[in-house]
């Protein structure tokens, strides 16, 4: 058996293994001002998103599209329009949660949380919040 079947074969059990032990993948954050909620499905296809809720006036927005977000998985440079939705769409699982892993360890730094909320500060001032998701 070669090495480039082998990997062939990995890459198909993990892909099945993934696919059968998909469950949706939630986290709940706690920052300073706001609040974040990753969440990440499937039906049919993954789905990523990051959701702020700013705690005082419970406004909520999904901000994966943020350019401080954004440029924290990929080259902005890189001409990707799939990561300047608000929700990021991804065919395999893999790519998915290695998307959610990242996100869970940028909210693990108090120096990004700060940064971010900074950012989120601006964006909420030029309006486009609302209260319609709840967590």
């Amino acid at each position: 058996m070669t090495e480039v079947t082998f990997s062939i074969i990995i890459y198909r059990f993990l892909s099945e293994y993934y696919k059968d032990n998909m469950q949706d993948m939630k986290k709940t954050i706690f920052g300073n001002r706001y609040n974040y909620f990753l969440e990440l499905t499937e039906d049919k296809k993954f789905y990523f998103e990051i959701y702020a809720k700013y705690v005082v006036t419970n406004q909520v927005s999904i901000i994966t599209n943020l350019n401080c977000i954004i440029s924290e998985f990929i080259d902005i440079s890189e001409n990707n329009p799939g990561y300047y939705e608000t929700t990021w769409e991804f065919d395999e699982i893999k790519e998915a949660d290695f998307m959610f892993k990242i996100a869970q360890d940028l909210f693990k730094s108090t120096y990004f949380i700060g940064y971010l909320e900074d950012q989120l500060d601006e964006d909420r001032e030029l309006g486009g919040w609302n209260s319609c998701y709840k967590f």
